[in-house]
């Protein structure tokens, strides 16, 4: 009777965590459009809007003076490195804002490896701020009173058949601990929905464990295995959390 009891309460608890997930979008890159326009210098002439309202934030650096960033797609950083030396120029990578006929606006990337073995990391022009609610609800941040736990992420790319080329993803919590997602392979012609399952899920669901105080976009990272393709261009629309939230009494 006992051990009955046991594989009933087994599965009760294991039900509760599969019928109650809930689903947050932690960044659409769709919402990052920019709408509009800060001069780049005195006098500048340009008009074209070239930061997000929505995200736009001030910031004091040592010799650099006060300035205002965004996380407009056109400033995130592409970054290709090689045994953990930069050597990737603005020119050959970058973000760009995209038309999509699926989803509307999306952010490009254009990547140009050095040979060899590389990894290139897509992030925002800064950390996505822990305290800011304007953060939230699909603009990288994702904040619960009781806790996240983890049971599935997913993310939209756009690839061109890019074998031997993996994509993770990045993501900080509270106290700006650095976590990465294997996500899979790029060897697909167009959009895909690639995700990661998370394979102590149900641990951490009988033993009430697993839970993030919250959790921040840090970057895309693409791997690129040696002998494969120098260019790529990638196209995102949205990384998507499938979590359970811990129930306080």
């Amino acid at each position: 009777m006992t051990k009955k009891l046991f594989i009933l309460s087994f599965f009760i608890i294991l039900c509760t965590g599969w019928l109650c997930p809930d689903e947050a979008v932690l960044i659409d890159f769709g919402l990052l459009q920019a709408d509009m326009r800060i001069p780049e210098y005195t006098n500048d002439p340009e008009t074209r809007p070239n930061q997000n309202s929505h995200t736009l934030s001030t910031f004091s650096l040592p010799n650099f003076g006060t300035f205002q960033s965004s996380l407009a797609i056109a400033n995130f950083v592409v970054r290709p490195d090689i045994d953990g030396g930069g050597l990737g120029r603005r020119e050959q990578n970058f973000t760009r804002e995209a038309p999509s006929r699926q989803w509307g606006t999306v952010m490009g990337s254009r990547i140009f490896f050095p040979y060899g073995q590389a990894t290139a990391t897509i992030r925002p022009p800064f950390i996505i701020p822990l305290d800011d609610p304007r953060f939230e609800n699909g603009y990288g941040l994702l904040k619960r009173e009781g806790g996240i736990r983890i049971r599935s992420i997913y993310f939209n790319v756009y690839s061109s058949n890019y074998r031997n080329v993996l994509a993770s993803i990045s993501l900080l919590d509270g106290q700006g601990n650095e976590h990465v997602f294997f996500m899979g392979l790029l060897d697909f012609d167009g959009w895909r929905r690639l995700g990661w399952n998370n394979p102590n899920y149900i641990q951490e669901v009988v033993n009430d464990r697993g839970y993030y105080d919250s959790l921040r976009f840090g970057s895309i990272l693409i791997d690129r295995e040696e002998g494969t393709e120098r260019g790529f261009t990638l196209y995102f629309k949205d990384i998507v959390i499938i979590y359970d939230e811990e129930y306080i009494e």
